[in-house]
């Protein structure tokens, strides 16, 4: 592959010369960063992700051009600000800006104070435009983080056998109190990014018994609440105070708050529920049928009514959510199904107005964005636009 520039050939270059080189690829790639902008701003405006199958600009980011969540993140900030004042690019591209600094300050620019703001972060460090930044809002908000980590937990202790002994001190490594280790440490854990790991044994403070471990993938949350929601936790608390006597954790809390909404809730949970109830009433209309002593079953009233109507019963509905796995069916012009799962509503394949109906065969599973584009394709742009202006 022919390129410019090959790097087992840049140790022959003089200092000045490396100096110089990359100083002229810097400024290539700030003009290369300028037109990538340039274009994002562009495809938002024209909502170009949508025929594609993706429901943001974001998702469009991060699994089209695979950028990564951040870095698709400043992008995205920084060419909005260019957007709204085109001036910034001026500045990005002598380098008194950078893209971070201008992903930082998307949120505050205004018409008033635009040339305060690019006059503090012009030709200043990453923490001098955070500074300026906290200066101009009311507090820095703690953003919501999910992280995964691996952490080491004690297994239950069980009585083993010699020879299981001896097969788990052939596949475990081994740690003493003193930090050395035998086959790895947890560093470099093989397949860290799977659910489950070798098994090390650490040596406990007696010297001479060991305690197995485990390491498991775990994942550490990080969001800040009012005190309203403290003031529920804590009664929610108190309410489980007779099931869990010594206390409930976070985890443990939310796991058993979740479990008992997604029962409730979740089309799954309904439809196993109105199961149930179809096979307790079978019973019981069966045992109705024998103690009056005759072999045929009440009738069945008939199906659904003639009725035309745009409210689409619940059963439907869990039966469109099921069918469709949960996630949006929207094909993209290039054959990519969208999947989101993020706000789904339930279209009419033929719309309702056009005489389409309520049945599961004319429903399907889209996400909001993707719904309102298929109005906008069927009924025109003009037309839906009045109805939204009196949402």
């Amino acid at each position: 592959m022919n390129e410019s520039i090959r790097l087992d050939s840049l140790g022959t270059l003089s200092d000045n010369r490396l100096v110089r080189q990359i100083e002229s690829l810097r400024g290539k790639e700030r003009k290369v960063l300028a037109g990538i902008l340039r274009h994002l701003v562009e495809i938002e405006r024209r909502r170009l992700y949508l025929p594609r199958g993706y429901s943001s600009l974001f998702e469009f980011c991060t699994q089209h051009l695979k950028y990564s969540r951040s870095a698709a993140g400043r992008r995205i900030a920084a060419a909005r600000s260019l957007a709204k004042f085109p001036v910034l690019e001026r500045h990005l591209l002598n380098g008194e800006v950078n893209l971070y600094a201008l992903s930082l300050v998307s949120g505050i620019l205004t018409e008033d104070n635009i040339e305060q703001v690019i006059s503090g972060i012009r030709n200043r460090s990453t923490r001098e435009v955070e500074v300026l930044v906290a200066r101009h809002r009311p507090g820095r908000i703690v953003r919501d983080r999910i992280r995964t980590v691996c952490v080491m937990e004690p297994e239950p202790r069980k009585k083993e056998r010699d020879g299981d002994d001896a097969s788990a001190a052939g596949s475990t490594s081994t740690w003493n109190a003193g930090g050395s280790n035998g086959a790895g440490r947890a560093g470099s854990t093989p397949g860290a990014g799977s659910e489950k790991f070798p098994n090390p044994v650490f040596e406990g403070s007696g010297g001479n018994t060991l305690e197995r471990v485990k390491i498991s993938r775990k994942y550490k949350l990080e969001f800040a609440v009012d005190p309203e929601f403290m003031r529920k936790f804590e009664r929610t608390k108190t309410l489980l105070s007779n099931r869990c006597p010594g206390g409930i954790g976070f985890e443990e809390l939310f796991m058993l708050l979740m479990d008992e909404y997604i029962d409730r809730h979740s089309p799954e949970g309904r439809a196993a529920r109105r199961e149930k109830r179809q096979v307790r009433k079978s019973h019981q209309d069966r045992d109705s049928t024998k103690e009056n002593g005759s072999g045929n079953a009440r009738p069945v009233s008939g199906g659904e009514g003639k009725i035309r109507s745009r409210n689409i019963p619940q059963r439907v509905r869990d039966e469109v959510f099921l069918r469709d796995g949960g996630k949006c069916t929207f094909i993209g012009s290039d054959g990519r199904k969208c999947e989101s799962s993020w706000n789904l509503q339930i279209d009419h394949i033929v719309p309702f107005a056009r005489g389409g109906d309520n049945s599961p065969g004319n429903l399907r599973l889209l996400c909001g964005k993707h719904n309102r584009l298929e109005a906008d394709r069927v009924f025109g742009s003009p037309h839906m636009e009045r109805f939204r202006k009196k949402e």
